[in-house]
């Protein structure tokens, strides 16, 4: 423990050689992903995929209470192409 006022020491920085970037997957056509899987696939953030199915540029299919995402949409959506509402 420090002693009362001293500061402790910030932690080391990583060097950037070591830094781990998310390990990325393979959209596949005709899979299924949530929002959850898009994120810890290093995608896009659920929120993102959520304002971007609200506006209507990518397609949300429901199963229950689940919410998914068809790959071929979520490529289509990548590469910056449009769906109609």
């Amino acid at each position: 423990m420090p002693e009362s006022g001293a500061i402790p020491k910030a932690p080391k920085s990583v060097p950037k050689s070591k830094r781990r970037l998310p390990n990325k997957i393979q959209i596949l056509p005709k899979a299924f992903y949530s929002r959850q899987e898009l994120e810890r696939a290093g995608i896009c953030s659920p929120l993102t995929a959520l304002r971007a199915e609200q506006s209507g540029r990518l397609k949300a299919h429901r199963a229950a209470t689940k919410v998914l995402y068809c790959g071929s949409d979520i490529i289509e959506w990548l590469s910056g192409g449009t769906r109609e509402r």
